[in-house]
């Protein structure tokens, strides 16, 4: 919400004039962003340790945990900025932006169960009956 805030009230335009270097500007903002999203993960990590999830007990799995997050931090934030562009109301902004990565996640989601159940034996049976 905040990077749509800054466009509605020309905020960032107010820190250009004032001398600020665009690259700079984006940087601590790109930081920022990266910080409060490892702060998240670093709580979720301890709910999962704390919970014992199966398939996240060992070090190597809270590894790739890990690495599957920034990946997903280094996409979607530079997406979150270039569709920040488009809104002028942040509440708006944020809705449509929450509820498209949020379809996005389901559908992926959706794909990837639909992909690993395609071997299974429950997945040619139907109504009850196998199919031959």
């Amino acid at each position: 919400m905040f990077p749509i805030r800054e466009n509605a009230s020309n905020a960032r335009h107010m820190q250009f004039v004032a001398g600020a270097k665009e690259l700079v500007v984006w940087l601590t903002t790109l930081l920022f962003d990266l910080l409060i999203f490892v702060l998240i993960c670093v709580i979720t990590t301890i709910a999962i340790l704390c919970l014992q999830v199966d398939g996240c007990k060992t070090a190597a799995d809270i590894g790739r945990m890990w690495v599957i997050l920034l990946y997903y931090a280094w996409a979607f934030l530079p997406l979150v900025y270039v569709v920040a562009l488009i809104f002028k109301v942040p509440a708006t902004g944020y809705l449509v932006i929450f509820i498209t990565f949020f379809v996005i996640g389901m559908l992926y989601r959706g794909s990837f169960q639909a992909v690993h159940n395609v071997g299974t034996p429950e997945c040619f049976q139907i109504s009850g009956s196998e199919v031959h």
